[in-house]
């Protein structure tokens, strides 16, 4: 289903263009921004593709680069939610790029036109899609328990930042 130019206020406040919500997940690493755009109401993905940071760019310019691009995707898309899949907090090495990039994500959430968003770890993922943790982790490595289509053809970024996109339906 297209969504018109015009939408409506739901009974849970919430602006819907059609009975769709659109939903994006992100998985941050220091070269790139791994992305998914959901579509609830048909129940498939719309997108899956990476922001990849140019490597002759500072870090400032690359931050700057992320932020740019990441508003532009959730205006052209017209997420109303989002989530974030973060570095686990008991990391055994910290990636201080991967930090500064999930930062710069949640700032541009809170500077866009999203009615709601989640930041969080593998637990925090499980919660929102209602399954354990320990699914999470499977599906990561390959069980396809959730029917998402080219499942297979996806890398494990992929498959995160997917997870993430239809945890956000439920936020």
């Amino acid at each position: 289903m297209n969504r018109s130019e015009t939408g409506y206020l739901s009974s849970d406040k919430r602006y819907v263009w059609g009975d769709t919500v659109i939903t994006i997940g992100l998985r941050a690493a220091p070269s790139e921004v791994t992305f998914a755009i959901y579509d609830s109401q048909v129940g498939e993905m719309q997108n899956v593709d990476r922001i990849r940071i140019p490597s002759a760019f500072h870090w400032p310019d690359s931050l700057k680069y992320i932020r740019s691009n990441l508003l532009d995707i959730l205006r052209e898309y017209r997420v109303e939610r989002a989530g974030i899949r973060l570095t686990e907090p008991n990391a055994r090495s910290i990636n201080y790029e991967r930090i500064h990039i999930e930062g710069v994500i949640q700032e541009a959430f809170a500077s866009s036109e999203l009615t709601h968003y989640f930041a969080g770890a593998i637990a925090t993922i499980a919660k929102h899609l209602k399954v354990e943790r320990a699914a999470i982790k499977l599906m990561v490595e390959g069980a396809n328990i959730l029917n998402v289509q080219n499942w297979d053809g996806m890398a494990d970024k992929e498959r995160e930042a997917v997870l993430t996109a239809m945890g956000a339906v439920n936020v």
